[in-house]
């Protein structure tokens, strides 16, 4: 089944709250939210809780908020930018899709969709993944990123330079 079009939507504390909860929605994929979204919908709920704001991003600050994966109108999985960016303006990327539909170009769709928002502003961004991550490895290749370097015998850091 081939995906015609990938979108991302910030996830808001309302979606963060369901996520966390199990309130499931018929427009999320069978397989969503994975292990992974719960979790970091249950730091976005407890950031709330603490009365830390949780802001929506913006074209100035994409990294306020953690993205929300649609393909083809369906909820699929996350993405978004760990932490602002650094010192030397690099700043890391995260993605993951559901299982029921990777190998579909939707997280290379993601992936594109977030340097789309950081080089605007100038920024280098940058992802690490497992040493025998093979299909995350090819979504960072697909997306222009190289190898960066390697900290260890288990993880790889790439890197994708403002253009």
């Amino acid at each position: 089944m081939a995906v015609t079009q990938v979108s991302l939507t910030p996830l808001t504390a309302e979606l963060a709250a369901d996520i966390y909860n199990g309130r499931r929605h018929a427009t999320w994929a069978d397989d969503f939210p994975t292990d992974a979204d719960v979790m970091l919908a249950g730091l976005v709920c407890r950031r709330i809780a603490a009365g830390i704001d949780y802001e929506n991003a913006t074209a100035e600050q994409p990294w306020l908020s953690l993205f929300l994966v649609i393909a083809d109108d369906l909820l699929v999985g996350g993405c978004g930018f760990k932490a602002g960016p650094d010192s030397e303006q690099r700043i890391e990327i995260g993605y993951g899709i559901a299982e029921s539909h990777q190998n579909r170009g939707i997280a290379t769709a993601a992936v594109q969709l977030l340097i789309n928002l950081a080089t605007p502003l100038g920024l280098t961004v940058v992802a690490e993944t497992e040493a025998d991550n093979l299909a995350s490895q090819r979504v960072l290749m697909n997306s222009g990123f190289t190898r960066w370097q390697r900290d260890d015998e288990e993880h790889i850091w790439w890197l994708r330079s403002a253009q």
